[in-house]
């Protein structure tokens, strides 16, 4: 079920935020928030009711509608079939605001006692999702994440409550260096906007072509909205390198793929992360020159199911947020109960090694029969390590159209 609260959750989450844009006080709604420290972690107690909150984004609109709409539908198929614990679980939306501030206030109110949830799945952001998780991890509440993939997630100090469905962007990483190897490529130069994000994105590139054995020419960051060539990639570019590979946000790769259009790079390909893989960017792309436009392809993580022909049949991240809704479920089911303490524990576990099964019904019906399971849900990979991450996934490779317009070309596995 969903929670009967949820349009006065939002409702006190966006006073929040519009109190917090505006420099307003917050003080009015000070009770209805809970603390985001104590002086220890609360002990969250099992009460027989799995109760598990779902932070979605108000933009894109497409996105938070596809994250909600999955979500609701496992709720409701676990539900169905008798739920957890042999009670119904419920399930409670807010909106995060996109910003660190209403992010971390999102968890707050899913973690108040008046709703006090078990585990949540969100923030979708990379971004939002350390304060989201701080407040989390404060209020110990397991924490599932269907699209935040930025790899200083990984060692974020979450005291084993957070996991993703979502493979990390290191994972992306080892995609790229498997598409680079594809070309015959000896050594490839490593372009990335120089944050937190590109820096670390770029490392594991490194890492991942170096296993390989394909030399590295150079790495280099420029900086955010960057207009000119920077005299380090200048450089860089006389060095001839097989394969140029851009790390970016959507607008940054832009200006990169611009400055190395102009430079006339002759690299075999130019391989772009998943940033640019919008309709927004497409204009910006279809000014690019034929040729080079050309030899630019695209790697992204698979985050909708296709069929035979390439078709999309789901929704955006839709498998994701269904997997972690029925990994929290499974978890609490297998642990018999719903502690988050529990249900962290029993989250690899559910995910690999056992009876394979792809619904909650198929696999509570494992668990009840005393067996291990391995849920893989429809996505086939939905495995989690120790470290809470997963192991495998699908990666699409995309080109650009005469159009500019990002076109899907095909679909691979990675592991690791």
């Amino acid at each position: 079920m969903v929670g009967s609260i949820r349009g006065a959750v939002v409702l006190v989450l966006s006073a929040f935020v519009a109190a917090a844009c505006n420099g307003e006080p917050t003080t009015g709604i000070a009770t209805t928030v809970a603390p985001t420290t104590t002086d220890s972690p609360p002990v969250r107690v099992d009460d027989e009711v799995l109760r598990i909150g779902l932070v979605v984004p108000a933009e894109p609109a497409t996105i938070g509608a596809s994250i909600e709409a999955s979500a609701e539908e496992a709720v409701e198929q676990i539900n169905d079939v008798g739920g957890v614990l042999g009670t119904d679980v419920e399930l409670f939306v807010v909106v995060d605001g996109d910003t660190l501030t209403s992010a971390a206030a999102a968890v707050e109110v899913l973690a108040a006692d008046d709703i006090d949830v078990d585990a949540m799945v969100g923030p979708v952001s990379s971004l939002t999702a350390t304060a989201a998780l701080d407040v989390a991890v404060d209020a110990q509440i397991v924490s599932c994440s269907a699209t935040a993939s930025a790899i200083d997630l990984t060692d974020f100090p979450d005291d084993g409550l957070f996991f993703r469905t979502v493979p990390s962007d290191a994972l992306q990483a080892e995609a790229i260096a498997d598409r680079v190897e594809r070309t015959g490529a000896a050594d490839a130069l490593i372009v990335h906007v120089d944050d937190p994000f590109g820096r670390s994105f770029a490392a594991a590139a490194e890492d991942s072509l170096r296993e390989r054995s394909i030399g590295v020419a150079s790495t280099v960051g420029v900086p955010p909205a960057v207009v000119d060539a920077p005299d380090a990639l200048v450089d860089a570019l006389d060095l001839g390198a097989d394969v140029v590979i851009v790390l970016a946000s959507a607008a940054d790769t832009l200006s990169v793929l611009s400055i190395l259009d102009d430079a006339s790079v002759d690299a075999r390909r130019i391989v772009v992360n998943d940033a640019v893989r919008n309709s927004e960017s497409a204009p910006a792309l279809a000014e690019l020159s034929d040729e080079f436009r050309s030899r630019v392809v695209g790697i992204a993580p698979a985050v909708v199911i296709r069929d035979d022909e390439g078709a999309i049949t789901t929704g955006p991240f839709e498998v994701q947020v269904e997997d972690c809704i029925n990994l929290i479920a499974l978890a609490a089911l297998q642990g018999g109960s719903d502690a988050p303490a529990l249900i962290a524990s029993q989250m690899p576990s559910v995910s690999t090694g056992g009876s394979p099964c792809s619904t909650f019904e198929q696999c509570a019906q494992r668990i009840d029969q005393g067996l291990q399971i391995n849920y893989n849900g429809r996505s086939g990979t939905a495995e989690l390590t120790r470290t809470g991450e997963t192991s495998r996934a699908e990666f699409e490779t995309f080109v650009v159209g005469d159009d500019g317009t990002p076109e899907f070309d095909t679909t691979f596995p990675v592991s690791v």
